[in-house]
């Protein structure tokens, strides 16, 4: 008899057909696996005394070398008040075998004695303190809803098996967004602190509190935290560049700043290269956006070679500093010196093609764009297939597109949305898939003939130009196919210079005007932002509608981080 066709009659509640299907199995293989199947047809009959003689023969039988025949046995006899075997009987066989445990515990959960699992494992654990059954005793916990012993066990998990630590990290994270009442990021927190001071190998409990305050938002406390770990010579340059990344993934640019700031002027002396040249790259970009005073101050403190070997920041530098000066034909040759010097410094394949891409940018902004898309063109032959050659290429398109070149620009970009790197910038994607998507059957491309002019003066700095220009091609555009693509481009600049009244009335229209179409994520989101921003008493509820309406959008992080700062 094949013990599958016996699991289908348990299937279709035939337990008594079932049952008869069993027996033979049992009787030729008692320890197999048809012991268990056994028992649970019978009480799924609910014929509660035919599973008593069946764990009551089985106990006798294995039950010294088997403990875990001995509960089935004491469960039964206890529930219908029969004699049988004493806990203290189990208990026995813990302590002459504490590596039963598992088998037993595992057994006591499957009838819902959770305590009792609970104290077996403890008691095996006093007879073989390497037994290695945190992880189980804190899944027990967990369903007992006791959170302190829970989180207290998964870290003495942690101690005993590394291993464990990623799906620990998964069950917080899991843990940590279920519970509103926030109760089980205190008893993290708790937990963490307490073993963190009993001392020891405690580097990796030091990062999953970081971890937790990452996952809480709690990014103030993080960088304190920090902060006096560096005081004490354990400066954490990776933990500070995680944090101020998720600040500025949060667009707080403020705390940001702040981050790398005190990694920059308060790293261990004598650091150069390495996260340096992302650090101060990546807080030129903060201070850019937030304060331009701060900004120069940062430019002129490394203005040599005070980060050492730094390709990405000297290369940014010029970028900065290209733009804080009127753009002209003597100012951008300058400025192909500089970057010929730079491919002098650093002769690789990948800074040679970026200084080209760069200088290609500088041509497009004075409008040369021939010599733009030859230079572009360089820079792609040296980046090739990376994130960087894609970049290039997309750019060479939309270069394209602000020269007029429509329908190759168009061209390009179709097959480059099918092939780029998913690490290309949103924006740079936006644009693209604005110029492709553009229907067919508009052949003379009126839409984005207009709306290339916005575009083009926006790419080239001149921001409120670029306003205005929008708000003519608004009127003109309001029966297009590219209005929606129109009020995105508006509604984001607006954003950008500050005009949040004024932009969530834009993305209001867009959310109408978008439809079921491609921005319409777009469209809830930067609404909900742009009265986060006002700090409108319909925030709270802006961003609750994109939450339901998009539970794993492109903007969920940040929603969920907007909605956290609002009063419960």
């Amino acid at each position: 008899m094949n013990i599958r066709n016996c699991d289908t009659l348990v299937m279709q509640g035939k337990y008594g057909e079932a049952i008869l299907c069993l027996e033979p199995i049992y009787t030729a293989n008692p320890q197999g696996p048809a012991y268990e199947k056994l028992l649970d047809a019978y009480l799924l009959k609910n014929d509660t005394i035919g599973a008593l003689k069946v764990v009551r023969k089985q106990s006798k039988r294995f039950g010294n070398a088997r403990p875990q025949y001995t509960v089935d046995y004491w469960v039964l006899s206890q529930k219908l008040g029969k004699r049988g075997p004493d806990w203290e009987d189990i208990e026995l066989q813990v302590v002459k075998n504490p590596y039963s445990s598992r088998a037993l515990a595992r057994v006591l959960e499957k009838y819902g004695l959770l305590r009792e699992a609970v104290g077996i494992y403890e008691l095996a654990e006093q007879r073989q303190p390497k037994l290695n059954v945190s992880f189980e005793r804190a899944q027990l916990y967990a369903q007992l809803g006791d959170i302190d012993a829970q989180y207290a066990a998964y870290l003495k998990a942690i101690d005993e098996n590394r291993g464990y630590l990623n799906n620990i990290k998964l069950r917080i994270t899991q843990n940590i967004g279920d519970d509103e009442a926030g109760r089980h990021a205190a008893a993290a927190k708790t937990a963490l602190v307490s073993r963190i001071q009993a001392g020891g190998n405690v580097g990796v409990f030091e990062s999953l509190l970081l971890f937790v305050y990452r996952e809480l938002g709690e990014y103030e406390r993080a960088f304190r935290w920090l902060k006096a770990k560096a005081k004490s010579d354990d400066f954490r340059a990776n933990e500070f560049v995680s944090i101020a990344r998720d600040l500025r993934a949060m667009d707080n640019y403020s705390l940001a700043a702040e981050v790398y700031d005190f990694m920059i002027y308060s790293r261990p002396r004598g650091m150069q290269g390495g996260w340096l040249n992302g650090a101060l790259k990546e807080q030129l970009e903060v201070l850019t956006s937030i304060d331009q005073t701060k900004a120069q101050a940062l430019v002129s403190d490394f203005g040599g070679n005070e980060c050492g070997s730094c390709f990405g920041w000297e290369l940014a530098r010029e970028e900065y500093k290209m733009r804080l000066q009127s753009i002209d034909p003597v100012s951008v040759e300058e400025y192909a010196k500089i970057m010929a010097d730079l491919r002098l410094k650093y002769p690789r394949p990948l800074m040679e093609g970026l200084t080209y891409k760069s200088y290609a940018g500088m041509l497009q902004v004075l409008g040369n764009f021939d010599r733009a898309l030859i230079e572009y063109a360089r820079a792609e032959t040296l980046l090739g297939d990376s994130k960087e050659g894609d970049e290039s290429r997309l750019d060479r398109a939309m270069c394209a597109f602000y020269d007029g070149d429509i329908p190759w620009a168009k061209t390009q970009l179709e097959v480059l949305l099918k092939s780029t790197s998913k690490e290309i910038a949103n924006d740079a994607l936006e644009n693209a898939l604005l110029i492709a998507a553009n229907s067919v059957d508009d052949t003379l491309y009126e839409g984005l003939q207009i709306l290339r002019k916005p575009m083009l003066l926006e790419v080239m700095g001149q921001k409120q130009e670029a306003l205005q220009a929008y708000q003519r091609a608004e009127k003109v555009l309001i029966a297009n196919e590219v209005y929606d693509d129109l009020l995105l481009k508006k509604g984001k600049l607006e954003l950008e210079l500050g005009l949040n009244e004024t932009a969530a009335n834009t993305f209001l229209i867009l959310q109408n005007a978008a439809g079921e179409g491609m921005w319409k994520q777009e469209a809830y989101f930067y609404y909900a932002k742009a009265l986060f921003n006002l700090q409108s008493l319909q925030a709270k509820d802006a961003v609750e509608t994109y939450l339901l309406k998009f539970p794993n959008g492109f903007y969920t992080e940040k929603a969920r981080t907007m909605y956290r700062t609002f009063a419960t």
